[in-house]
């Protein structure tokens, strides 16, 4: 067969077996980039259901809604570009690890270093803008929030870096601290039980008000330090009852968490009375009624709010200021002053803590573990409890030293008005004139003192002489003397060593002894706190006692001519009566 006869007939047979074998790679070329089309589509195509799962699937639970305006953006971090003009314009974006986004459409390479989300939306609108008038409205969203080292330290039970995402807030980081996991040492776990029973100690020893437990204090104390060596103060009590974002930020990487405990020495406020949880906290600048008043979770059915007021502590004592609770505007701008207590009335005595009448505030000063003022039910509230509420008396304490005053006493407490005058006195009594002064004296230096043995109640455990406060006391624990003053006929007045279980003797033997001219029969001692002289044989010196010892009577001149003429006016009266019983002697003889 000639050459051009066999090519006509192989060209259909080769272009059959070409097409047998380029038919299935095209088709299995095809399927692939249908596949990727699709896989495309379900990623950019705007609206379509799957992009959405598809990109929240992993996403961390957050506590709220980021703030762009804060939001930092950072190395991982993941966003969504949408340009509306464009057909399936939606670009997925992520920053890099040198903090640039490459931006798609020929745009280049953005810095975002230090550049919040807020901001890196107007960055993006500018430049688009400025590539063509038609390129409005163009959206960037955060589709999920990078990674980030977090180191937490303090007051926390488990301090070390932990892994949490930037859309996490402080609190976030302080509770993973406080969770312990059972994959921890043993040692961190120890140290989470410890922690708890602290608090729980804490809240035990605060009372029944809600006093000032371990977990408040912690939750006001917390600084946020960044990368760049900046640093701020958190309060995540004003977060909770204002939600304000400035107050919990979200984290950046790099950041420290450090919490610490408040100083017990620190003034509080509190809300008590008619509310949900009487609460009372370490105060802080800019506390306002509203913040706290929403702590104590709102009011109970029985409140009268209209009747509210703040008692604030100051140099003439207590003052109340009433609130206004119909406006909140007006609550946030009452600022607290260090020591405020928000009192709720209630219409009703549904409990001892709700009365108006029966709460109160009383302020503990010297040495005490935590000296600040402190809310009780007044009335009801003992001593010995309010003691350990403030934090228990310190080692340093002195008893016998120790007192109560009592700011105020009104006059239904008396039957009669209580007018110290010399003259108002002499109208009723029968004191003599020299009793009648010492007793104004005495009205006016123990004006105000309550009756109070701190020896026998902390020091012997006397419950039965345990007193019961009233709103505005002070109870005033100074550090113990370690001394006791000797003064009058002494060789060497002044301060002797308090040596205790020693006698009267051995304290002015230390003074050289006592001169010629002391009457040891008229010595006393005037005892250290209360301001009271006492016999020798009545009582037992402590540390801080003066012991006082006189000298002769001071005799005026005048004195002895006034003795001899009384003296020569009762010899003439004898001699008269003499004379006269004579004379009627001699009468009856002479009849």
């Amino acid at each position: 067969m000639p050459i051009p006869s066999i090519r006509r007939h192989l060209v259909p047979w080769l272009l059959l077996l070409h097409l047998l074998v380029l038919i299935p790679w095209t088709l299995a070329a095809q399927t692939t980039a249908g596949g990727k089309v699709k896989e495309d589509e379900a990623v950019f195509k705007k609206g379509d259901a799957s992009s959405s799962s598809s990109l929240g699937a992993s996403l961390p639970p957050v506590e709220r809604a980021i703030n762009p305006e804060t939001y930092y953006l950072g190395p991982t971090d993941q966003l969504l570009l949408s340009i509306p003009i464009i057909e399936q314009g939606e670009f997925p974006i992520a920053v890099s690890m040198d903090n640039t986004i490459l931006i798609p459409r020929g745009l280049g390479l953005v810095n975002v270093e230090g550049v919040t989300l807020a901001r890196f939306r107007r960055i993006i609108d500018s430049l688009f803008r400025a590539r063509s008038a038609n390129l409005r409205n163009v959206v960037v969203s955060l589709v999920k929030p990078r990674l980030i080292f977090v180191t937490v330290s303090g007051e926390v039970a488990v301090p070390r870096r932990y892994v949490l995402s930037a859309a996490n807030r402080v609190t976030t980081a302080i509770d993973a601290a406080n969770t312990v996991s059972e994959d921890l040492p043993l040692t961190q776990a120890d140290a989470l039980v410890k922690q708890q029973r602290v608090a729980a100690d804490d809240r035990a020893a605060a009372g029944s008000l809600g006093g000032l437990s371990s977990n408040q204090s912690l939750q006001r104390f917390v600084t946020l330090r960044h990368n760049d060596g900046s640093s701020r103060e958190i309060d995540l009590l004003r977060y909770r009852a204002l939600g304000r974002d400035e107050d919990n930020p979200t984290l950046r990487e790099g950041d420290e968490v450090i919490v610490r405990r408040a100083d017990p020495a620190d003034p509080i406020v509190a809300v008590i009375g008619a509310v949900n949880a009487p609460t009372v906290m370490t105060y802080r600048k800019g506390d306002n009624a509203l913040m706290l008043t929403r702590l104590a979770g709102g009011f109970r059915n029985n409140a009268s709010p209209s009747e509210a007021y703040i008692s604030r502590y100051g140099g003439s004592g207590l003052v109340q200021i009433p609130v206004d609770f119909s406006d909140s505007a007006s609550l946030a701008s009452v600022e607290l002053a260090p020591g405020d207590q928000i009192f709720i009335p209630a219409l009703s005595a549904e409990s001892p803590v709700t009365g108006s009448s029966r709460s109160g505030a009383v302020t503990v000063v010297g040495e005490v573990g935590r000296p600040s003022t402190y809310p009780i039910i007044s009335g009801v509230t003992r001593l010995s409890e309010l003691i350990g509420t403030a934090g228990g008396l310190k080692q340093d304490a002195s008893l016998n030293g120790a007192y109560i005053n009592r700011a105020s006493e009104p006059d239904f407490y008396h039957a009669t008005p209580r007018t110290a005058t010399v003259g108002a006195i002499l109208s009723t009594s029968s004191l003599p004139m020299d009793d009648t002064a010492r007793y104004v004296l005495d009205v006016q230096n123990q004006k105000g003192r309550v009756s109070a043995d701190f020896v026998e109640i902390f020091a012997k455990g006397n419950k039965s002489k345990d007193v019961v406060l009233q709103s505005g006391d002070e109870i005033v624990v100074p550090p113990a003397p370690r001394n006791v003053f000797i003064r009058g006929r002494v060789e060497h007045p002044g301060w002797v060593a308090y040596t205790p279980g020693t006698s009267l003797e051995y304290y002015l033997d230390q003074a050289g002894g006592v001169t010629s001219a002391a009457q040891m029969n008229r010595l006393e001692i005037l005892k250290y706190g209360t301001g009271i002289w006492e016999k020798p044989d009545r009582t037992t010196i402590m540390a801080g006692d003066e012991i006082y010892v006189p000298g002769e009577r001071d005799v005026p001149p005048r004195t002895s001519l006034e003795t001899a003429s009384t003296l020569i006016s009762i010899v003439s009266g004898i001699a008269s009566i003499a004379n006269i019983i004579f004379y009627v002697v001699q009468s009856l003889r002479t009849k």
